[in-house]
């Protein structure tokens, strides 16, 4: 058995009722460059605890949410411009975002109802309020740290209605 599960193999790798392996390993920016973004086998089960604990809860109160990156290989995660560390390079991580522009659903709403309802390692705003919300979820290490990232991508740990505040400051 190989050690890696391909792209082509994630296809058939369900995950929940709404989730397969595919969403977390597909990548644009993969294919655009000839990027093998094959992941390690002994990742499966961080990527199923992220699924269990956040994403299938997220999908089934929202309903329909798009994954716009999960698993990133090192090469993929420099070529983005992102970092080795990256939560994302150990499947830990998912971006996220509503399934299309006219969801009754927003990326706040998102944000809002992981904090309050979920354990995770970290929740990011990402570019709030029109980019995605990062969610990281390690067994054993939920530590809740909330962010938000700006433009010039700077993180800054903050509070809920910091979040909130500045949205309401673009509107």
């Amino acid at each position: 058995m190989n050690d890696k599960i391909t792209l082509e193999e994630s296809k058939s790798i369900r995950l929940s009722k709404n989730f397969t392996l595919y969403e977390f390993l597909k990548s644009d920016t993969a294919a655009r460059y000839n990027i093998d973004n094959s992941m390690p086998r002994e990742y499966l089960p961080r990527i199923q605890y992220l699924v269990d604990t956040i994403l299938q809860p997220l999908r089934d109160h929202f309903g329909p949410i798009r994954i716009n990156s999960g698993y990133r290989c090192e090469a993929l995660s420099i070529k983005i411009g992102s970092t080795t560390h990256s939560n994302h390079c150990y499947a830990l991580a998912a971006d996220i975002e509503p399934y299309n522009a006219n969801a009754d659903f927003t990326l706040l709403d998102i944000l809002i109802y992981i904090h309050d309802n979920l354990e995770y390692k970290e929740l990011i705003g990402e570019y709030f309020p029109n980019g995605w919300v990062h969610v990281a979820a390690q067994e054993g290490n939920n530590k809740k740290e909330l962010k938000l990232k700006d433009p010039t991508h700077n993180y800054a740990r903050v509070d809920l209605n910091t979040i909130i505040n500045s949205i309401q400051q673009v509107a």
